[in-house]
């Protein structure tokens, strides 16, 4: 049989067992959840610092 050339990302993932992808999708979804967490707290900080602002100008 014909070696097939694979892309380096494939030739890694059959390299790999299957506990190491596991590994690597944990890490990829506690990524995404940080990141989400990040901003939905700078948002909300900022939302408060909003907030604060147009109380002081009201009063």
């Amino acid at each position: 049989m014909r070696e097939v050339q694979f892309r380096k990302i494939d030739a890694l993932f059959i390299k790999m067992s299957i506990n190491d992808k596991l590994w690597i999708a944990f890490a990829l979804f506690f990524a995404a959840l940080t990141y989400s967490s990040v901003a939905r707290y700078q948002d909300t900080i900022s939302q408060m610092e909003a907030k604060a602002i147009s109380n002081v100008e009201s009063t």
